[in-house]
C-alpha cells in the first residue's frame, strides 16, 4: 500500500514538473515573438525612414526646401526627445544596468512607458540620420 502511495505521489510530482516546465516554455516561446515583432518592425521602420530621407537629400530641385523641412523635423524630434526623456529617465542609454538591477530587484520599472518611449525615440532619429549629425542619447 505503501509503495501505491509512492508511486501515485511521484506521479503527481512529475505531472507537476512538466505542466510547469510546459508552462515556462510556452511564456518563453509567446517572449520570443512579441520581442522578434517589436525588434523586426524597428529595423524595417528605420530603413523604410532612411529611404524616404535619402530621397529628399537626392532630390536636387527642391533642395532648399527639402533642407528646410528635415530641420524642422530635426527640431521636432528635439523637442519629443526632450519631452518624452524628462517624462521617463529609464529610457536613456541601452537599458543594461536596468534590466540586471530589474533582474537582482534591486528596480522596478514602469515596462510599457519605457518600451514604446524607447522605441519611437529609437526610431525617429535613426530614420533620418540624426544620430550621426547631432549626439541624441537614444542607446548610448
Amino acid at each position: 500500500m505503501e509503495e501505491q502511495s509512492e508511486i501515485l505521489s511521484s506521479k503527481k510530482e512529475f505531472a507537476f514538473a512538466s505542466s510547469t516546465i510546459l508552462a515556462q516554455v510556452g511564456r518563453g516561446i509567446i517572449v520570443g515573438l512579441v520581442v522578434g515583432i517589436i525588434v523586426g518592425s524597428f529595423r524595417f521602420l528605420i530603413e523604410k525612414g532612411f529611404h524616404i530621407v535619402q530621397g529628399f537629400y537626392q532630390d536636387q530641385e527642391n533642395l532648399i526646401r527639402n533642407l528646410l523641412i528635415i530641420l524642422l523635423f530635426y527640431i521636432l524630434i528635439c523637442l519629443v526627445s526632450a519631452k518624452l526623456t524628462r517624462s521617463e529617465k529609464d529610457i536613456k542609454g541601452s537599458g543594461i544596468p536596468q534590466v540586471e538591477a530589474e533582474l537582482k530587484g534591486l528596480m522596478s520599472l514602469n515596462w510599457w512607458s519605457v518600451l514604446w518611449k524607447k522605441y519611437i525615440l529609437g526610431i525617429w532619429p535613426l530614420r533620418v540620420g540624426l544620430c550621426s549629425v547631432v549626439k541624441v542619447p537614444v542607446f548610448s
